[in-house]
């Protein structure tokens, strides 16, 4: 997902939401109910898929020291 629907006062609504995706895994997701920003209320379906992590096709092996 690109854009979130949230609902709060105009000066608590973030020009962007960051989140972290380092600890993800192959296939994990993070859902709409997973993102919490203070004072501002997230109105898009909780159990809505905003990131999946895929794999990619090219696939390569870190070279071994």
């Amino acid at each position: 997902m690109r854009k979130l629907k949230v609902k709060g006062l105009l000066e608590n609504i973030p020009e962007n939401i960051i989140v972290d995706i380092s600890n993800l895994d192959i296939l994990d997701t993070i859902k709409v109910e997973d993102i919490q920003i203070d004072k501002v209320s997230i109105i898009d379906i909780p159990s809505k898929v905003v990131i999946i992590i895929l794999s990619s096709r090219n696939v390569e092996e870190a070279p071994k020291e």
